[in-house]
């Protein structure tokens, strides 16, 4: 049976031209008993997560999976935990910042629930440049990520968030292109198929 994977991606924001996790969502691609469905979200507080929210209200994926961007990150980041916190240091697109809960009285933090360890390890064994993050921040990026957990929470849906480095694909001397972050998310979904 093929698993289907909801990938979302991120909007650019902060006056910045595009956002890598957008780059990356477009080069995705359906594989061998994966199929991957792509939404686009706002760099909103809570619209964000609505717009996803429809979606997997949908589609009704095995897995949701969200790609944002982080600064000074070095390698793609599989975060363990979102928090209910609502911190901008920046307005979002539409110039909220919020210093509130995502969520009234919700739980302080929530455990993404792809097994991250499993990823990790068969990543890094094939060489792939994967880091475990145990903070998502205090921005949209983990806005969606607490959302969708509370939302998908005690459903078979498993939820996942990654963050992958800002710009790198327009940094000729990194190590990092944007092939080689398309194709450590590529092999990274193709490993869900394996999840039961």
């Amino acid at each position: 049976m093929n698993k289907v994977i909801l990938v979302s991606a991120f909007e650019p924001f902060d006056g910045l031209d595009s956002n890598p996790s957008a780059l990356i969502l477009e080069r995705l691609k359906s594989v061998d008993r994966v199929k991957i469905a792509k939404v686009l979200l706002p760099v909103e507080f809570k619209t964000g997560f609505l717009v996803l929210k429809r979606q997997i209200q949908l589609i009704k994926p095995h897995f949701v999976i969200s790609l944002g961007v982080a600064r000074n990150l070095k390698s793609i980041a599989l975060e363990k935990l979102a928090v209910n916190l609502m911190d901008a240091k920046i307005p979002d697109n539409k110039g909220f910042s919020p210093h509130q809960p995502c969520i009234e009285n919700g739980e302080e933090s929530l455990q993404a629930t792809i097994n991250i360890q499993r990823l990790y390890q068969q990543l890094v064994s094939a060489h792939h440049p994967i880091e475990v993050s145990d903070s998502a921040g205090t921005y949209v990026c983990n806005d969606v990520m607490y959302r969708t957990l509370h939302f998908t929470k005690g459903t078979p849906i498993k939820t996942g968030f990654i963050h992958v480095p800002m710009n790198q694909e327009l940094d000729s001397s990194s190590p990092l292109m944007l092939n080689d972050l398309v194709h450590t998310i590529q092999t990274l979904l193709s490993l869900l198929k394996d999840d039961p």
